[in-house]
């Protein structure tokens, strides 16, 4: 009995210590521990949570490190690795062990007899260099998935049993986190790294085995990244407000424009609801998001437009240029970029296998020169433009990156729909793909299919927006027919997540570059086609904006208000704008004299008249071999001098890699490339 209370007491003065006295344990672990694929490990990873649920009077450190084994035999065992001198000097009163999962992955399983040796190995040392620290060894948590050549069977049979071998043998704390974890299938989106809940579960468990109590999980009250000071809400709707915090407790939302609304968290924290907007202004508002005894505080909010810029690196291509690629224009748009009405929020460039909840960026920025030379180009000019255009507040929200194909920004539920495609396009993109199991560990390329949706759409979707600008394609220009479907299956997809109704997507056609393999007409052909004023899907075009040298034109100004000006002109309904530009409608041959007379929608008032002609049109005959010819205005038609002996059987204009195009309707919008044959489909 005597020594049964001084346990006890022993266990008691650990746990609550003297006024002001600090217990620190040290968390030894691989990527779950390190919470590599939350969106915020120092909150959500389950040592953070330890923490909070330890309370007052308690530190505890993570020092889990990606791909960590125990064996002796692995080149990745712990105490070889550097962190693992930084944990014995934190000097700790506990360390808690959460090892095993590589070890029992398939490639690794040579080693996997000596995983008892190593993991008795790292006990030893830490007790040899302090005799009074507390020692708890954890088990793995379940694995739901082989996708990564984690083996559940080896964890069960081998692991599990020599982690409860080396715990009685050394006379430490055992932990069972797999039993904790095993009905959790929903909290392991990948099949073995826990979401917020699933470490919230493994810090349970460690919490019960330090205090011997039974304390639930709470998870602390939180708001993605884009709910941050100095937002913008889309005017006059009712906007999407969501969260995770406390299951089962009320969550209030109390705007300062209007009266509060509530809504409990679901089993696993989540929680959301819809707030109505009031109409666009300058005049600052505020919010308070508060639960279970904590407030969130958002400051100088402002209503307005709210669009989503996103693509690939031409769209991703910042205002203060790439290397050697100054954006012309720019340094006077950095040093003039101070606006209180236009306010900025960039996705960082990730990519992710699982779907993320948040992105990590300081939210959102009222427009400055620091803030706008790191965003994109075109989507500042076009932003800018509009805010200056309507006077009212804009928000743009940039989620770009370089090198994507369209498979990349699209969800499991869209890809799935390609799963039985054929042919080499096909093989390419979706082969491998079976959602949502993910087939590499570390390298994510940006043409594997929802990489980028993953890591930079899906955080921000339900965010209310106006529309959307998108500036892709050039890494699909390989494949123009099937880029024509994912396209729509996509942006389908994308207004159906999003449900912010059939919101506008404005598109720009790819520029003219010196690509040297014949697909880029071909893919402007594909990008035209996809045009359709009833499903509010409109295009820019950029014939005459490329470089041939070049894939990144630095004239992103012409971009960037040719999609404000679609956008006033198709959404906005601003009198006096006229953003059509004009595409190719029939031909003739012209009985008189033989020529060819091209006509074209989108010209009605005439073309813009040229004093050296047009370059960039060719003629053939029935033997398919083409010919530049002269051509030069006649009113609202474009008229060719076919060659001597060539009677004209097909019309091209700049129908290759690299052409400018020469061609202007009387509002300054260019003629896309185009061709009136079918020869080379």
């Amino acid at each position: 009995m005597k020594t049964w209370i001084c346990l006890l007491w022993c266990s008691l003065c650990l746990l609550y210590g003297n006024a002001g006295e600090v217990h620190r344990v040290a968390c030894i672990g691989n990527s779950i521990t390190k919470g590599s694929w939350l969106s915020h490990p120092e909150r959500d990873s389950y040592p953070a949570a330890l923490e909070r649920m330890l309370g007052k009077g308690w530190v505890v450190d993570n020092w889990g490190v990606s791909g960590s084994c125990a064996s002796t035999e692995s080149s990745q065992m712990y105490m070889k690795n550097s962190t693992y001198p930084k944990v014995k000097s934190s000097r700790p009163d506990i360390v808690t062990i959460f090892l095993g999962h590589d070890d029992a992955r398939k490639p690794n399983q040579a080693g996997l007899p000596r995983f008892g040796d190593g993991l008795a190995q790292i006990v030893k040392d830490l007790k040899a260099g302090n005799s009074a620290v507390r020692i708890f060894l954890i088990t793995p948590s379940k694995v739901f998935s082989d996708a990564y050549n984690n083996d559940d069977n080896a964890i069960r049979s081998q692991v599990i049993p020599a982690i409860k071998r080396i715990a009685d043998a050394e006379n430490v704390q055992f932990v069972d986190a797999y039993t904790a974890t095993e009905n959790d299938k929903s909290y392991f989106p990948d099949g073995i790294h826990p979401d917020a809940n699933g470490a919230g579960h493994i810090a349970q468990a460690l919490y019960k085995a330090i205090t011997g109590k039974t304390k639930r999980y709470e998870r602390p009250l939180s708001v993605p990244s884009l709910f941050s000071d100095h937002a913008v809400l889309q005017q006059h709707t009712d906007v999407a407000i969501w969260g995770y915090g406390t299951a089962g407790k009320k969550v209030t939302v109390k705007p300062s424009w209007g009266k509060a609304v509530t809504t409990v968290a679901d089993n696993d924290g989540n929680w959301s609801l819809r707030v109505h907007t009031p109409d666009a202004s300058y005049t600052k508002y505020s919010m308070s998001i508060s639960q279970n005894g904590q407030t969130i505080e958002l400051k100088d909010l402002l209503m307005g437009e709210v669009w989503l810029a996103a693509g690939q690196s031409n769209m991703q291509m910042e205002l203060g240029g790439f290397y050697r690629t100054p954006i012309i224009g720019g340094p006077e748009a950095i040093a003039n970029a101070a606006n209180d009405g236009l306010r900025l929020f960039r996705v960082p460039r990730k990519d992710s296998p699982r779907p993320s909840d948040d992105v990590l960026n300081n939210g959102w920025e009222v427009s400055s020169p620091a803030s706008a030379t790191h965003f994109s180009a075109t989507a500042f000019f076009f932003a800018r433009q509009l805010q200056k255009t309507l006077n009212i507040p804009v928000g743009c929200i940039e989620s770009a990156y370089g090198g994507a194909s369209v498979v990349a920004f699209m969800s499991p539920d869209a890809v799935n729909q390609y799963k039985d495609e054929k042919g080499e396009a096909a093989a390419k993109y979706f082969k491998s793909f079976v959602a949502p199991k993910y087939w590499q560990k570390y390298d994510w390329p940006t043409h594997t299919p929802t990489v980028i949706y993953n890591a930079m759409i899906n955080p921000i979707l339900t965010y209310n927006i106006k529309g959307a600008i998108w500036y892709q394609g050039c890494d699909d220009r390989r494949t123009p027919d099937l880029y024509k479907r994912l396209f729509r299956t996509f942006l389908s997809d994308w207004r159906t997540k999003w449900q912010c109704g059939n919101f506008p997507m404005y598109y720009a056609q790819i520029a003219p570059y010196g690509y040297n393999d014949n697909t880029a007409a071909r893919m402007r052909d594909a990008q035209s086609q996809l045009e359709s004023i009833k499903d509010s899907t409109l295009m820019i075009c950029l014939m005459d904006n490329g470089i041939e040298n070049n894939i990144h034109p630095n004239d992103k100004q012409t971009v960037g208000f040719r999609f404000a000006q679609r956008v006033l002109d198709k959404t906005y309904h601003i009198s006096g704008i006229n953003s059509e530009y004009p595409v190719y409608k029939s031909m003739e041959i012209r009985p008189s004299d033989g020529k060819v007379v091209l006509r074209f929608t989108g010209a009605d008032d005439g073309i813009a008249k040229s004093v050296n002609g047009y370059e960039g049109f060719q003629i053939a005959g029935k033997d398919k071999i083409f010919y530049n010819v002269y051509a030069k205005e006649e009113g609202n038609t474009i008229v060719l001098t076919p060659p001597a002996g060539v009677k004209p059987e097909a019309v091209r204009y700049c129908y290759k890699d690299f052409c400018i195009g020469t061609v202007y309707n009387l509002r300054g919008n260019p003629l896309s490339s185009f061709r009136t044959d079918n020869w080379d489909n």
